[in-house]
Order: structure tokens, then sequence, then C-alpha cells
């Protein structure tokens, strides 16, 4: 009995390994835009809770031109993260629909009943990208590169 369990512990932990190379060097990067003006924004898709403790849990990944978008999400928690972020959600149409600058560590966002992604960027990049209420948000495919 004890032979089928290690086994599978080891199974599971190729699986999880397999999956974090997976996520961080198969990941598609698009570009952002806004209002069709292109800016230089690195953005990498987010699926699943896994896929987003493995990119923010307790890790200095984000930067000045990589972000990140979190699909189906209604709220956001910070719990984990070492730095200040700026937030943005936005609606099935693309639309945004509220932001947040400087969003603290291990905080919650409120419930946004009409949210469908949530875009997660370094702290001040709202202001410098000029981010605002209503503006439309789209992820235009880039070259691959190596990042």
């Amino acid at each position: 009995m004890n032979i089928f369990k290690l086994d599978r512990k080891i199974s599971d932990f190729k699986k999880s390994v397999k999956s974090d190379y997976k996520f961080k060097t198969k990941q598609e990067i698009k570009q952002l835009k806004i209002n069709d003006n292109l800016k230089e924004l690195n953005i990498y898709n987010i699926k699943n809770m896994k896929q987003k403790n493995d990119a923010f849990i307790f890790k200095n990944i984000i930067s000045y031109n990589i972000g990140f978008r979190i699909i189906n999400s209604k709220g956001f928690n910070s719990l984990g993260f070492k730095d200040d972020v700026d937030i943005f959600f936005c609606d099935n149409h693309h639309k945004v629909i509220e932001t947040y600058t400087k969003f603290k560590p291990n905080k919650f966002t409120q419930y946004h009943k009409n949210a469908t992604e949530v875009y997660v960027i370094s702290k001040n990049m709202i202001k410098y990208l000029n981010i605002k209420l209503n503006d439309y948000i789209s992820l235009e495919k880039i070259n691959n590169r190596n990042y």
C-alpha cells in the first residue's frame, strides 16, 4: 500500500513541475491596446488559481513592462504580494469599469458584478498609461520573443 502512495505522490510532483514549466515558458504574450493605441506593456493570461499562485505569491515578477490578466474574476485579493500594484476591472465588452491605484498587499477589492477580467500591473502604471473609466482595452498578439 505504501508503494502505491509513494508512486502517486511522485507522479503528482512531476505533473506540478511540468505545469509550472509550461506556465513560465509556453505562455502566450500579448501587448496591451488602450482605445486602439498600442502600449509597451506585455500581458500574460492567468486562467485558474494555480497559475495565479505560481505567478504572484511571494515573487517580484511584476515590472513596468509586464502585466497580468486574470480571466473570469469578479474580485481580487493581493494575499502574498510583496509590492503595491495597480488593478483595473473590465466587463465582457472589454470596457474599464473600476480602477485601483497603489493597491496594498494583503487586501481585498469589493465584488464587481459586471466584471469578467482583472488586469494587474505595477504601481503607478494606470496614471502613466492614462487608463480611465470607460476606456476600451484589447490585447494584440506579438511576435514570440524571450522575456
